[in-house]
């Protein structure tokens, strides 16, 4: 899963990242951090994420516009607003968000919000959940079924090929 976090203030969107990445040990999480909207934006277009985290009270793009943007590419994008300020959170629900963090409570919240997440996402893409090899690095993982190229089976292996060009090898029938 690829989250895109986006949240002017120093050292969140990382201390985000890192926890979701602890929350979801089972799930192989890439998460790309910005301080500015903008510098999300000349991303967005080339990249797929799975999600997206946004800071709702932003100087130069505040959060709601933000994802008026986002929903112009993917319309179907679970987004998690994040704020300290508990009076934005009323006007949000005009932008129909999955969830809200609010950073004084990150700790606690964020669990719930990604596990909200993960369940939106297996509900649109149903997915595998598979196991590498030891010799792979033994992994668990979840792999929307969109996402594999292909399957090739080679000396009683499987191997997995996603869009990406990822590969992850598994001993399982098919």
């Amino acid at each position: 899963m690829r989250f895109a976090i986006i949240d002017d203030e120093p050292n969140i969107p990382e201390q985000i990242a890192e926890m979701l990445k602890d929350f979801a040990q089972n799930y192989l999480v890439e998460t790309d951090c910005f301080h500015q909207p903008a510098e999300f934006l000349k991303i967005y277009q080339s990249r797929h994420y799975d999600a997206a985290f946004l800071d709702i009270d932003m100087p130069t793009i505040n959060g709601f516009d933000l994802s008026q943007k986002i929903y112009e590419k993917n319309e179907n994008i679970p987004i998690v607003y994040i704020t300290g300020r508990d009076d934005l959170i009323t006007n949000a629900f005009r932008y129909k968000p999955l969830g809200f963090v609010r950073k004084q409570f990150i700790a606690s919240e964020l669990p719930y919000a990604l596990t909200t997440i993960i369940n939106e996402i297996h509900k649109k893409s149903p997915s595998i959940t598979i196991t590498e090899t030891r010799a792979s690095g033994g992994g668990t993982y979840s792999i929307q079924i969109e996402n594999i190229t292909f399957l090739e089976s080679e000396k009683h292996n499987l191997n997995i090929h996603l869009v990406t060009g990822e590969r992850y090898i598994v001993r399982e029938s098919l």
